[in-house]
């Protein structure tokens, strides 16, 4: 064989073996670029889950906030029954001293009637300030009553919603694979002394 025959034989191969590689090499390229693709989705819903975690532990601060917010009011709204019962103890009180009072009055007119009149102005104004204070106390009890009720529903309100955000954070972890699920493992665990 000549030399220009061995490299056309050359050439051919080359040529066979170029055409040969360059399918395969394009098929991995594109191999490639779809594993690529598919990384980036998964950072994507990685993201996505730290996003969903991160607002469940906002979502847990606040319920936490309400919560304490509520007790504070139910504290501040039995104190003011307590309150309320000790001035209502008191009106028993004054009324019984009143009913004694009249009965004094109907003595004493036939004693002494400017003293009797000054018993009657003093009485009169202690059943006032004692009326009155009852009303203040029966109204901002009122008052108390509402705002823990308001209290109370927020509060089932942001339960009901992160439970259902951990539903459906759930759902979400049980079609994740399994390179997610140490990623969401470790969120979780840090989550939970949040709540403690």
């Amino acid at each position: 064989m000549s030399a220009a025959e061995n490299l056309e034989a050359f050439i051919k191969m080359e040529n066979e073996l170029r055409a040969e590689y360059e399918v395969k090499l394009n098929e991995q390229i594109e191999l490639t670029e779809q594993a690529e693709k598919k990384q980036q989705e998964l950072r994507d819903t990685i993201d996505e889950k730290v996003a969903e975690l991160a607002s469940l532990v906002n979502a847990a601060t606040e319920i936490k906030r309400l919560t304490q917010e509520n007790r504070e009011s139910n504290n501040r709204v039995t104190k003011a029954l307590s309150e309320v019962d000790a001035q209502k103890g008191k009106t028993k009180l004054v009324r019984k001293e009143l009913g004694e009072t009249r009965s004094e009055l109907k003595a004493l007119k036939l004693l002494d009637p400017e003293k009797l009149k000054k018993n009657i102005k003093t009485a009169k104004k202690k059943i006032e300030e004692e009326r009155k204070t009852n009303g203040l106390l029966e109204k901002s009890n009122k008052q108390f009553k509402e705002s823990n009720l308001e209290l109370k529903k927020k509060a089932q309100e942001l339960e009901d919603e992160l439970s259902e955000l951990k539903k459906d954070s759930l759902d979400g972890d049980e079609s994740a694979t399994p390179e997610e699920e140490p990623v969401e493992s470790k969120s979780v665990d840090a989550e939970e002394p949040a709540e403690a």
